[in-house]
């Protein structure tokens, strides 16, 4: 009697989120700084091969190609890491404005196309400078790039929130 033995292979996801910055003043002591994935990718101690790496580039081009991609509502348990796409409209004249996330974990903020930072919720800083030239009068599109959860909600305000303060 034979028997034949099905494997089932499913795919792994790995999200890896590179958040060094290049380095200005090179010298000896800092050439072997490496963020990412810098070794082999192991399961059960055997290292992975003919992986597909997908770079998430967040230049100006690859934000455009945001505001023409096909975008789905919002379901109420979405995957992460996820784009988010909203809309700010702004009666009159734009003015400076500070964005608050609350609810949301990690991650960056385009308006207009236009890199306005990143945010993480450990904080000290607890909203994103907004500079009314990147808004318009009218319609103004904002990207959201999530990495673990977000609330859906972004609070648009006129002064800062700097975090804990202290009175000198």
């Amino acid at each position: 009697m034979s028997s034949t033995v099905q494997y089932k292979f499913l795919p792994i996801s790995a999200f890896c989120f590179n958040m060094s910055q290049p380095l200005k003043h090179y010298n000896h002591q800092n050439l072997n700084l490496f963020s990412g994935i810098v070794g082999d990718i192991l399961l059960n101690n055997m290292p992975l091969r003919d992986f597909t790496i997908y770079s998430l580039d967040m230049t100006p081009g690859f934000i455009d190609s945001l505001y023409r991609a096909p975008w789905k509502s919002v379901t109420n348990k979405p995957s992460f890491p996820s784009f988010f796409q909203g809309r700010l409209f702004v009666n009159g004249y734009p003015s400076d404005t500070f964005m608050k996330l609350p609810g949301w974990s990690k991650g960056v903020v385009f308006v207009n196309g236009q890199n306005v930072g990143r945010y993480w919720d450990a904080g000290p800083q607890q909203a994103l400078f907004l500079p009314g030239p990147f808004l318009n009068s009218g319609m103004n599109q904002v990207i959201v790039f999530e990495e673990a959860e977000a609330d859906f909600k972004i609070h648009f305000e006129d002064s800062p929130d700097l975090g804990m303060t202290v009175d000198i």
